[in-house]
């Protein structure tokens, strides 16, 4: 019954369409202004428009594709070089946004797709992979979904679709579940997991409206914009029971369906906009739009769209773009049922002051309290104006709006300062980085030491325009920089610096961008990392070509100094060594004349012994000599002798003298033997032998020549 109602409703309100006046709608309190995003003016028919996921405007006209970043287009035309076959759509320009950031764009059996990164048409078929399918859509996640011949593919699975239906319009998705709108107004719900059918809508309205089809989601409900040879409608579904309740039914087409933040839907037509309001269940219609130049513009409306910030975006047929944001201006409503205004016009004095002139009478337009009053009861005097209108819209000095509206002033005022409630978010884009003149693509960035002169150009996607805007540049690297740059309401929201002389390294340059002179809250921010290389003379692999060659001169130098020493060094070694060798031959006679005399008196070395050690080895060599004539004087009696075991006595001698007792006792005898040679003349050997305790004189001479180097007889002889 209720849909019912409104459908009478909407019926009344078309046949009733060229005289009556609509009550106050969210379009009429909006004030468009004229965006000129292309120098092409036969370029100026809007058919779709669309976001991208960096925040710069995509706008799509019959023949080319319009990327806008605020301060400037690029345009890639939409012809076939670019494009693959897409022979189950027939209808007009339909963009998608994939999780991916590609934008696709479908028109009349041709795919378009574009990268936003490299800012390039890229070819279809080599993105999906050489795929021939029939339609392609993007569901509301960023999925995409091909679909070829009654099959569609999607995140590695498929699923069957039904073949009486009709073509497949739309695809939308809502959690785990996929809603697929078919061409006779059948809705069959599938399982994303599964891909099994969990619900369906039998077919409606078949051969009625069965052109195109636009699906979008909000707050968990499902509408659905219609096209046919019997006009349009808006529908709404409940997403689970799939019920239906037609929303508006025109008997002309409906161009786009757009989804506003705070939940409002708008549909554009011919004839004007249709605003929906889901919340209080609303419906109006706005035939003209007012801009900020102060006209009415009654035309086509081919697309509207939100973007993130909460701008709105119309794209006219033939009038090209205009824009709103709810910021820019104050609306103000003032009554003046009270007044005869069907010969009223606006007038400005040279005060700045505003009045509406009416008849004979002429009222002050006060827009502080919102009222209009009567004028001194006279009428003005053409030399207190310095502007007049006669129609029912005025502009004035200050860019203030007027219209006149039925029994009601609606009044535009330019905001002075932000009325923003929310933290806004300010995209930043990259629009060009120029080296030496020379503007780089931007991918790879990494700059030659001779390309050290660095233009780097952002562009503030804030498409109102009605804030300061605080950005703050900062360079960290090898060499760091910190600016401020602030760009007034009103100016080219762009912004750019250069930087020359950088040392080589690595630099990031991080721009913020802020509502606050502060900038302590942060609106957006882009960060841009670039390299300059060093010069080659100055690298590592340089550095160590250097330290090579040096190495090699260092190297080469030693060798011809070598060289050079080499023979010097030898005559000297050899010198020295003959010279050493004379020394040593020296040295070891005379050490052999000191051992000899030494040894040949007998003494026995005990200057590093204490005095206990000395005077048992003089008990032992006393007691020794008491006996030297006795050949059988053995160990075992010195041991006796010196009170001692056998085995004391041997480890106190190796340890004093590094001698055994026998040992002792034989240098003891030869000791002897070598003081009689020297104090005798002619001695004989035998009685020598004899006396020192020796049976045998060989064995004597044999002992004699191991301790002195000579026989008995050579020593006597040397020494007398």
């Amino acid at each position: 019954m209720p849909a019912l109602c409104r459908l009478i409703l909407v019926s009344i309100l078309l046949l009733l369409q060229p005289v009556a006046a609509y009550s106050i709608t969210s379009t009429e309190k909006m004030l468009f202004s004229p965006k000129r995003i292309t120098g092409d003016a036969n370029d100026m028919s809007l058919r779709s428009i669309i976001q991208l996921p960096d925040g710069r405007m995509a706008f799509i006209t019959s023949n080319h594709l319009h990327i806008y970043n605020n301060t400037s287009t690029k345009s890639y035309p939409l012809d076939d070089s670019q494009s693959s076959l897409l022979g189950g759509y027939n209808g007009y320009h339909h963009p998608y946004i994939s999780s991916d950031s590609l934008l696709w764009i479908k028109n009349q059996g041709r795919l378009h797709c574009f990268d936003p990164k490299c800012d390039r048409l890229s070819d279809p078929d080599s993105v999906l992979g050489k795929r021939d399918i029939d339609d392609l859509f993007v569901d509301d996640s960023g999925c995409v979904m091909m679909r070829k011949g009654n099959t569609l593919y999607y995140s590695g699975s498929h699923m069957t679709l039904p073949q009486d239906e009709g073509e497949l319009h739309d695809v939308a998705s809502l959690k785990d579940k996929i809603y697929l709108f078919f061409e006779h107004g059948c809705i069959r719900v599938f399982d994303r997991k599964t891909g099994k059918n969990i619900n369906s809508r039998p077919p409606s309205d078949i051969n009625i409206r069965h052109n195109t089809s636009l699906v979008k989601i909000t707050d968990g409900s499902i509408y659905q914009l219609r096209n046919g040879y019997k006009g349009g409608c808006l529908l709404h579904y409940d997403p689970i029971t799939l019920d239906c309740d037609t929303i508006l039914n025109t008997p002309y087409a409906l161009n786009t369906l757009m989804q506003s933040i705070n939940g409002s839907l708008y549909t554009s037509c011919a004839k004007g906009i249709w605003t929906y309001t889901p919340c209080n269940d609303s419906l109006n219609y706005n035939k003209d739009i007012r801009t900020s130049t102060g006209e009415m513009l009654a035309t086509e409306i081919s697309t509207v769209y939100e973007d993130a910030d909460g701008g709105i975006w119309l794209g006219m047929y033939n009038r090209g773009i205009f824009y709103h944001h709810p910021s820019s201006h104050e609306f103000i409503r003032i009554d003046c049922s009270m007044i005869p205004h069907s010969t009223a016009s606006f007038m400005e004095s040279r005060e700045g002051m505003m009045f509406l002139r009416c008849l004979n009478s002429s009222y002050h337009i006060d827009t502080d309290n919102k009222t209009l009053h009567l004028f001194n009861g006279n009428r003005l005097h053409n030399t207190d104006i310095t502007e007049s209108g006669n129609g029912n819209s005025f502009r004035n000095s200050r860019n203030e709006v007027y219209f006149l509206s039925g029994n009601e002033i609606d009044i535009f005022v330019p905001r002075r300062i932000s009325t923003h409630k929310t933290a806004r978010t300010i995209p930043i884009h990259l629009q060009s980085i120029t080296v030496k003149g020379q503007i780089t693509d931007g991918n790879d960035l990494t700059f030659e030491h001779n390309q050290n002169l660095i233009n780097i150009k952002l562009s503030i996607l804030d498409y109102a325009g009605c804030d300061t805007i605080y950005l703050r540049h900062t360079l960290t690297g090898p060499d760091s920089d910190c600016s401020t740059t602030i760009i007034a309401p009103g100016q080219k929201r762009e912004t750019d610096f250069t930087y020359a002389n950088l040392r080589p390294g690595k630099y990031t340059l991080a721009t913020e961008v802020s509502t606050a002179k502060d900038v302590s809250s942060t609106a957006g921010s882009k960060s841009i990392s670039f390299s300059i290389k060093p010069p080659w003379w100055t690298t590592p692999w340089a550095y160590c070509t250097y330290a090579l060659l040096l190495a090699l001169a260092i190297t080469a130098a030693l060798h011809i100094q070598t060289r050079v020493l080499k023979t010097r060094l030898e005559r000297q070694h050899r010198e020295e060594m003959l010279l050493a060798k004379i020394r040593m031959l020296i040295d070891q006679v005379k050490d052999k004349e000191n051992d000899t005399t030494e040894e040949s008196t007998g003494a026995i070395p005990t200057e590093s012994m204490d005095a206990a050690d000395r005077d048992f080895v003089a008990k032992a060599v006393e007691a020794v000599e008491r006996n030297i004539a006795n050949p059988s004087y053995s160990v075992s009696q010195l041991s006796s002798d010196m009170c001692m075991e056998r085995t004391g006595l041997y480890k106190r001698l190796v340890t004093l003298l590094d001698k055994s007792p026998s040992l002792f006792i034989r240098e003891i005898r030869l000791s002897r033997a070598a003081q009689l040679l020297q104090e005798e003349r002619n001695p004989t050997i035998a009685d020598i032998a004899e006396q020192v305790g020796f049976n045998s004189a060989s064995y004597f001479s044999k002992c004699f020549q191991e301790k002195f180097g000579c026989r008995p007889s050579e020593f006597s002889q040397k020494q007398n």
